[in-house]
């Protein structure tokens, strides 16, 4: 995510390590009063602590002078946000970044695992293409094809795609739908809900007369725990052999996720990966019962990174039956803590770097596959997936 920095004139970047709670400091001095002496930052420093310090009251003082003595009006909110981007900016760490509003949303939304919905995509021609699993269109019978023609009665022939589903997201309970299904005309009422956004697809794949399960991952959301667990079910009640989990292009996500899947096949009391702080090192061992045996082959690439890293370094690491195949991950060996702040905006900064079970560091290194392999592109322009029929190799060795 590329952004650009504000820099605004009479703020210093020492004086502003404290900008985030700012606002309310400010608010309580106007007043005379300081209500929350005793209240505490999320780092357990109380604002009455950070009163004291006398790089704290100049900020104040320049805050205090800049708003109301400056010739022209000042937007605090910009000028708190530029103050911010200016301390992020200081600490020369590229994952350590202010995000506006509409960054805060864009990152909240790609990682959320739900939404309100029935569970399909459509194309623009409103004709249903997929059926999200376990979603109320699954259970209420909607086949791929259908092409919605009215919602609760209104025709919607002629509106456009994103008007249509807003009309079925915007819904509480059941609604009516009317399809056309093979030149044929029904209606079918479907429950509006919270549905699980899909972070992944699974299908088997048949080599050397055994069924190999493949998973692809898009991202690691709130929900793709649950979502990867129950497509694993349904891989293993049909007998597989091995399988292959496809991380390309999968920027990470909740190192929780990644952390929990992983546990499902390593044993009990192996190491995850490991935090190292500015303080310590903090070591996570997976605490769970499960575990699997069947060999596992990773697809990565350059755009495999974070949270799809680590979880590509605990399989690799510590379950024994691992491999890798594709072309070197991104290598970003550092996890980040978000904080929101009261406006609605965020802010992320880095506070650790994460160590392979084998207690190495990838930042700016990424993981070598087992098998580098890159994709042939034909002469057509279409693109040969030479990784994925190498891993189907590889899950026999």
């Amino acid at each position: 995510m590329e952004r650009h920095s504000k820099k605004v004139i009479g703020f210093n970047i020492i004086e502003v390590i404290i900008i985030i709670i700012i606002s309310g400091l400010t608010a309580s001095l106007a007043t005379g009063i300081i209500t929350m002496s005793n209240s505490r930052t999320s780092s357990g420093t109380t604002y009455a602590e950070l009163l004291q310090d006398e790089k704290i009251k100049n900020f104040l003082d320049v805050y205090a002078d800049v708003v109301n003595g400056y010739y022209e009006n000042v937007d605090k909110d910009k000028a708190i946000d530029s103050a911010i981007n200016g301390m992020m900016d200081y600490l020369g760490d590229k994952y350590t970044t202010y995000l506006n509003d509409s960054e805060t949303n864009n990152l909240n939304n790609s990682l959320a695992g739900t939404y309100n919905g029935i569970g399909v995509s459509v194309d623009p021609n409103a004709t249903i293409l997929s059926i999200f699993d376990e979603s109320p269109a699954q259970k209420a019978g909607l086949k791929v094809g259908d092409k919605i023609i009215a919602v609760n009665d209104e025709d919607v022939t002629n509106k456009e795609v994103t008007e249509i589903t807003n009309m079925i997201k915007s819904n509480k309970g059941k609604i009516k739908l009317t399809l056309n299904r093979d030149n044929n005309q029904i209606d079918i009422e479907v429950n509006v809900g919270e549905v699980n956004k899909p972070a992944l697809t699974y299908e088997t794949m048949d080599k050397n007369n055994k069924k190999i399960g493949y998973i692809y991952i898009s991202t690691f959301s709130t929900t793709v725990y649950d979502q990867f667990k129950n497509a694993l079910n349904k891989l293993e009640q049909q007998n597989i052999y091995g399988l292959i989990i496809d991380l390309r292009a999968n920027g990470g996500g909740y190192l929780s996720a990644a952390s929990d899947i992983s546990s499902m096949f390593i044993e009990k009391n192996k190491v995850l990966y490991s935090l190292e702080s500015k303080t310590d090192i903090q070591t996570t061992k997976d605490q769970t019962d499960e575990k699997r045996d069947y060999n596992i082959v990773i697809l990565v690439d350059e755009g495999t990174a974070s949270a799809s890293e680590i979880m590509t370094a605990a399989l690799k690491d510590s379950y024994n039956n691992t491999k890798i195949v594709g072309t070197k991950t991104y290598g970003k060996g550092k996890v980040q803590q978000v904080k929101n702040l009261t406006d609605g905006t965020m802010v992320k900064y880095t506070t650790a770097r994460w160590l392979r079970p084998n207690g190495e560091c990838i930042d700016n290194i990424g993981i070598i596959p087992d098998y580098v392999v890159d994709l042939i592109k034909k002469e057509n322009g279409d693109i040969e997936d030479t990784q994925l029929e190498k891993a189907l190799e590889v899950i026999f060795e």
